[in-house]
């Protein structure tokens, strides 16, 4: 996870991107840590950088019917990975490709 976590934080910083570098890097590792124990391989990283928006895709090979934040209890130990994107992201969703699934977030300078 950390490769991913290094990956996205050179990428911003290499195109001088004002997105805040800590919430991008929270928000991909929530997505690939979603992925790797929910989803199937092989998983596909995408980071898009626009002059004022970073977009992430996190593709699996397991599609779904729908996917939603939940409320996770209290005393959790997880379950709040989409809960996190939603409320730090400024968009976010998951869209079905082909045989495969993509959860993305966007987040605004």
């Amino acid at each position: 996870m950390s490769r991913t976590r290094q990956l996205v934080q050179k990428r911003l910083e290499e195109a001088g991107s004002a997105v805040s570098c800590e919430v991008a890097v929270l928000l991909t590792s929530e997505l690939v840590t979603n992925a790797i124990l929910h989803g199937a391989p092989p998983l596909r990283l995408r980071v898009e950088i626009g002059p004022a928006t970073l977009r992430v895709e996190v593709e699996d090979a397991r599609l779904l019917d729908t996917l939603a934040a939940r409320t996770a209890a209290g005393d959790a130990e997880s379950g709040r990975g989409l809960v996190l994107v939603e409320a730090l992201g400024s968009r976010w969703g998951w869209e079905s490709r082909g045989p495969r699934k993509c959860v993305w977030f966007e987040l605004d300078a």
